[in-house]
């Protein structure tokens, strides 16, 4: 409906800006008014207010949450998205890697700024906003999916140098390991690398430079290949922002 819509974009407007409490109300309202229809999607809101729950400090209406977007996905329609790489299965395995009994706000915040990268939002925050969401990763174990989240979020800044680190980050998160998620999550970082070269590629053909523009076509071309092979977390969603930058 409209209003979901309208609720959704009110949402997200807040996280970007790191109104985390304003998020997880906008988002409990959109869970809300969809639990009368079982889409599988549910998952996907209970998982993001939760998120911004944790993300605000509740860490106990959080885990809640968290602990229940399995339940979502119990009919026949959310089985089926088990097996697809949709934003369903991806809000259910990154909800089981934050279901244990020491998980912190930073966590939460993490996982936060990870959906902001990953939806895209990071491109109309607030240079404000960027920096200090880039400031919360200072503390976080570096590898590929700090690195990622910390490319992207430079790339926000008005400041070349700062673009230019954040470029020089993405580059390297093809050669780390995620070491921040525990063992136990079944995400093996290949979705952080993707979205990289993504990100990276869509940056370089903006340049205008010829040389920019013929590696920004080839990461892309690299990122296809990559999820034809071997399919990673929101490759479903990806591939359609893929075919918008085909020339």
């Amino acid at each position: 409906s409209l209003q979901n819509i309208i609720r959704n974009d009110l949402a997200w407007c807040r996280i970007r800006e790191l109104d985390w409490k304003g998020g997880s109300t906008d988002f409990g309202r959109l869970l809300q008014s969809s639990n009368a229809v079982e889409s599988p999607y549910n998952a996907v809101y209970a998982y993001e207010t939760g998120i911004c729950l944790g993300a605000a400090g509740d860490l106990e209406a959080a885990m809640e949450l968290i602990a229940g977007v399995e339940l979502f996905l119990e009919s026949e329609a959310g089985e089926a998205k088990k097996e697809e790489y949709g934003p369903e299965r991806y809000a259910r395995e990154m909800a089981k890697a934050l279901t244990h009994e020491q998980t912190s706000k930073e966590e939460f915040e993490m996982a936060a700024l990870e959906l902001i990268v990953l939806w895209d939002q990071w491109e109309t925050m607030s240079e404000e906003s960027a920096d200090k969401a880039v400031k919360l990763l200072e503390n976080q174990a570096d590898g590929a999916r700090t690195r990622l989240l910390k490319g992207a979020l430079q790339l926000a800044s008005s400041k070349q140098e700062t673009r230019n680190a954040g470029l020089s980050d993405l580059r390297q998160v093809e050669t780390l390991e995620d070491d921040s998620l525990p063992a136990s999550c079944p995400a093996n970082g290949e979705h952080y690398k993707a979205f990289a070269q993504y990100i990276l590629g869509k940056e370089l053909k903006k340049s205008g430079e010829t040389s920019s523009i013929e590696e920004g076509n080839q990461l892309l071309q690299e990122v296809r290949s990559r999820g034809e092979t071997q399919p990673f977390h929101l490759y479903n969603i990806l591939s359609f922002r893929l075919h918008a930058t085909q020339d």
